[in-house]
């Protein structure tokens, strides 16, 4: 049980590192 949590709470900071890596590509 933690451990899924644990993994859904990387999958979301994942996301938000691509969302900001394009942000910062379109930016440019």
């Amino acid at each position: 049980m933690k451990f899924e949590h644990l993994k859904i709470e990387l999958t979301r900071f994942e996301g938000i590192k691509c969302m900001y890596s394009l942000n910062l590509i379109f930016l440019w």
